[in-house]
């Protein structure tokens, strides 16, 4: 089976554009919101996935919070989030004129009263017309102030947290930043208050790839690699941000939290990421690097999991951490789709002769759905790439055979409990070619594989609105 290249990527894109000019169902009127309270979730409550869509924004809106039940049906408008105003010092201080940025949503609390979200505001500066901001001697042509909330839907309220403040000097790569204050990760929703890792940046210029040991594809996501990490607590009874000593960060970066199980997943820019044919470098945060409970005493390397996951002489490609939860026999249970490819691949280059004269000289690439005990280490595996592609058969219009060109690309569902069960949700694109090589066509379908032993894969059709967006159960 062919490897993937960069023709994937324009398929996946046409497939979006396809799906883009389909409908997506009726909204039904939102809520009310909450009413404040503690954050415990009522019993027996209808389990529902929730995302933010910016797309939905307006001039006094940042986008609006949609839900769907767990079947990707009946999808409803649950509330819309304003665009909130600046609270930090480096926007209400600078006598700058920012201009309004996006907003994410990072978490929901368990009850959907309380929102963890992220929101921008930017300062661009004309320099090739002399508008001149100076940071430490250097002109900056950028400022990025991201800013952290608690947003309560019931009262429309932004509780400030934390912000960060980033400064970038060049106009084309390789880019240089500086960056102050604070990023915060979440860490697990308690009943009143909401963990989080602080992360304290270095407060030196970073240039994009003058660090070798920073395996990180930079153009996409620079970031200071260089921070410290320290456990904070914001109470959701008087919004207030204070030390805490409930967890123990092991890494400044966070990928993944899950309060009901305790366990975090955190992010390392100086792990040993390899970067090969079809093996690129990750961006921050896209990949749990060290999988750990709150208070950091036991602990799963990636690379470590992948030799046990992947085939005999495959090496990791990619990763995708796709939830954790407490299942029907009290495990702690971890999931995961990786991708890997024979070690081989290692000894090419982009530009080797001997590879492009001989292509393929190397196996297919390799997909594992599987789930990890986090208390006994025992890895169960559901499906691989014969699987899926078997399950996939039974809705391909065209036979899916060695030669094709397949990818498939998980969500993450954050909030897995006993009533949803683990649930993965992939987009898969398959090309089919002839026997000399011409691609035929191509398909695309969204999956969804569930239950206790998530090996069979249902075909779904899904809101447009979801596409890439962080999926929470709740």
């Amino acid at each position: 089976m062919k490897t993937r290249n960069s023709s994937a990527t324009v398929l996946v894109l046409l497939a979006v554009f396809a799906l883009l000019l389909s409908s997506c169902g009726q909204v039904t009127p939102p809520d009310n919101g909450g009413n404040g309270g503690d954050n415990k979730q009522p019993e027996n409550a209808e389990k529902r996935i929730y995302w933010f869509d910016d797309n939905a924004g307006t001039e006094t809106q940042s986008g609006i919070v949609y839900s769907v039940n767990l079947d990707y049906k009946d999808m409803r408008q649950e509330f819309d989030i304003p665009k909130p105003e600046p609270q930090s010092d480096y926007v209400l201080k600078s006598d700058l004129d920012f201009g309004v940025g996006s907003l994410s949503m990072i978490s929901i609390s368990k009850n959907k009263k309380f929102i963890f979200a992220s929101a921008e505001v930017i300062k661009n500066f004309d320099v090739e017309n002399g508008e001149t901001y100076l940071v430490d001697g250097k002109k900056a042509t950028r400022i990025i102030v991201t800013e952290y909330f608690i947003y309560e839907p019931s009262t429309k309220k932004f509780h400030y947290v934390g912000a960060l403040c980033r400064y970038e000097f060049s106009a084309f790569p390789p880019e240089t930043i500086k960056e102050i204050g604070h990023k915060y990760y979440p860490a697990g929703w308690l009943d009143d208050e909401l963990l989080l890792v602080e992360t304290t940046k270095d407060e030196k210029m970073y240039t994009e790839g003058q660090d070798a040991a920073v395996r990180i594809e930079e153009v996409l996501s620079i970031e200071v690699p260089y921070a410290t990490a320290k456990a904070v607590s914001f109470s959701l009874k008087d919004f207030t941000l204070s030390p805490t000593d409930k967890f123990r960060p092991l890494k400044p970066w966070t990928s993944y939290s899950d309060t009901n199980t305790g366990i975090v997943g955190y992010f390392d820019p100086l792990y040993p990421f390899k970067q090969s044919l079809f093996i690129d470098y990750p961006t921050y945060g896209s990949v749990v690097t060290t999988l750990t409970d709150l208070k950091g005493e036991k602990t799963y390397d990636l690379y470590e999991l992948a030799k046990e996951a992947l085939p005999k002489d495959y090496i990791l490609g990619d990763s995708k951490f796709c939830g954790a939860m407490v299942d029907k026999d009290g495990r702690k249970m971890c999931y995961y789709c990786m991708q890997g490819y024979p070690k081989e691949i290692l000894k090419y280059k982009f530009n080797d002769p001997v590879w492009r004269e001989s292509y393929p000289p190397i196996p297919r690439e390799e997909y594992v759905v599987f789930g990890l005990d986090f208390d006994t280490g025992k890895i169960e595996k559901y499906m691989d790439t014969d699987k899926i592609n078997s399950e996939v058969q039974k809705y391909a219009k065209l036979p899916i055979k060695s030669g094709d060109l397949i990818t498939v690309a998980p969500y993450i569902l954050d909030g897995f409990t006993k009533e949803s069960g683990p649930m993965f949700l992939f987009f898969y694109v398959v090309s089919h070619f002839d026997e000399n090589g011409m691609r035929l066509n191509s398909e695309e379908f969204y999956f969804l594989a569930r239950g206790s032993k998530p090996d069979k894969l249902e075909k779904m059709e899904i809101p447009i609105s979801i596409m890439y967006k962080k999926e929470f159960i709740r």
